[in-house]
């Protein structure tokens, strides 16, 4: 009796241990994407002054209901202003020129490796653990790319952007009004 009990607990780490090596060891199917081809809504012409491009690697590590991600994302991106919403006060004998608030623009870089994921693990269930769908990763993509515009700010992108900005204009103003005096303004508002 006892030799039988002994065989059934070897039956069973058997098929346990062949269960867990074929999980692990299983090839697994790529996922398929279906596309649809691009449909153009609108076409807006807008003139745009670049003025900071930069490039960034960053390291992002976040979690969506428990299952974290740690990747190494390269963005590029650059501080613009839209030309067309200038605006154009006279203040007096002063012709005040109004920027529009600076628009940051973050992309993820194209280039081969600029996304790499380091790990993944679900803190809710620790052993065979849910994985991270393409919805949830794209998600904490975005968050990142949110925190990286505030981290932007703080490294002073912005104020360089609107120092060439001003260095940028300066002498296309001068142009346009050789012997009115001018200011200008790289806020929403006049100074």
């Amino acid at each position: 009796m006892r030799w039988l009990y002994r065989i059934c607990i070897v039956l069973v780490l058997l098929l346990a241990g062949g269960y867990i090596y074929w999980y692990f060891t299983r090839p697994v199917e790529e996922q398929k994407f279906e596309t649809r081809p691009a449909e153009l809504k609108a076409i807006r012409e807008m003139a745009q002054l670049a003025t900071l491009d930069f490039h960034e690697e960053m390291t992002v590590k976040d979690q969506i209901d428990g299952k974290w991600l740690v990747a190494r994302m390269t963005v590029e991106g650059s501080v613009k202003y839209d030309l067309d919403s200038i605006r154009f006060d006279q203040k007096g004998d002063t012709v005040v020129i109004i920027l529009p608030k600076e628009k940051i623009d973050i992309y993820e870089s194209t280039d081969k490796g600029a996304y790499e994921v380091l790990d993944t693990w679900d803190a809710n269930r620790p052993i065979l653990g849910r994985k991270l769908t393409a919805a949830e990763e794209n998600a904490i993509k975005e968050r990142a790319r949110g925190r990286l515009e505030q981290t932007i700010r703080n490294r002073g992108y912005v104020k360089r952007a609107q120092d060439n900005a001003r260095v940028t204009l300066t002498p296309l103003l001068s142009r346009l009004y050789p012997d009115t005096p001018y200011r200008l303004c790289l806020s929403s508002s006049p100074e």
